[in-house]
């Protein structure tokens, strides 16, 4: 069976107060968390409909959403802390926040001015731990963080920062996504070259080449270690990963004719 045949479409007349869908989470009971362009956060379900505003009206895109003991809202305006039960401010970090990560107790969110750290018990207390611009952040199952920049992937183990496109020039481009499948293996979502596959000092790509619909690569989900999800400035793509051998794969590939709008 086709996995074209899950998709299913989610407009405002099935209750989302807009399409512009910058971020989204599974929030509680089934409940999905939407984040827009304008500074809304919605709480949309089958049932119920809830929005909140973050910061003053205008272009304002929530880009990344974390679920801990409280919500944490990453916008181009800050960085937000709300509240779960009651969805009311707790704490506000100003700048423009690209992304979200966690670590034992520690979040880690990148901004155009670099990368910091907070630890969850004491939110008033922030660290920068890189100074440059962070575009996206991962830890590995190594407990090494990954940063995601414009001009490669940098590695800080034991706060010494490694620059990995020492490594190959593969990992010297601008890194938008990543995540890590089983053994180690990560995968690099990039912005134009697909996705790269790194396991150990061995480098494979994945790209149009191979039946991606773009070489832009905006965000990852892994549905498990044979599946991925990319979503793409060209459409969403599956990936299916064929007898754990990372050279083939099975792409299907969502447009507009789908369901995607």
């Amino acid at each position: 069976m086709s996995s074209k045949n899950y998709v299913r479409f989610l407009d405002k007349e099935s209750g989302l107060n807009f399409e512009n869908v910058y971020s989204v989470v599974n929030f509680i009971d089934s409940t999905l968390l939407t984040g827009f362009k304008n500074g809304t956060l919605q709480m949309w379900s089958k049932t119920q409909s809830f929005k909140k505003e973050l910061g003053k009206e205008g272009y304002n895109r929530i880009l990344d959403i974390f679920i801990h003991d409280d919500l944490w809202v990453a916008s181009d305006r800050g960085l937000f802390v709300l509240d779960k039960k009651t969805m009311e401010e707790k704490h506000f970090y100003s700048g423009s926040i690209k992304c979200l990560t966690q670590f034992e107790k520690n979040l880690y969110f990148g901004t155009s001015s670099g990368a910091f750290r907070i630890r969850f018990d004491q939110p008033d207390s922030v660290e920068k731990i890189y100074n440059k611009r962070t575009i996206s952040l991962f830890v590995n199952s190594e407990d090494d963080i990954l940063i995601g920049t414009n001009k490669g992937v940098k590695n800080i183990v034991s706060d010494s920062i490694i620059d990995l496109s020492n490594e190959h020039n593969l990992l010297s481009g601008r890194v938008r996504a990543m995540c890590e499948l089983k053994k180690g293996i990560v995968i690099l979502g990039t912005h134009g070259e697909g996705i790269i596959i790194k396991d150990g000092e061995s480098y494979q790509i994945l790209n149009m080449d191979n039946g991606l619909s773009s070489n832009i690569c905006q965000a990852i989900f892994k549905e498990n270690d044979s599946i991925l999800w990319l979503g793409t400035n060209n459409g969403l793509n599956r990936i299916k990963f064929i007898n754990d051998r990372y050279d083939q794969a099975i792409v299907d590939v969502y447009k507009r004719s789908d369901g995607l709008k």
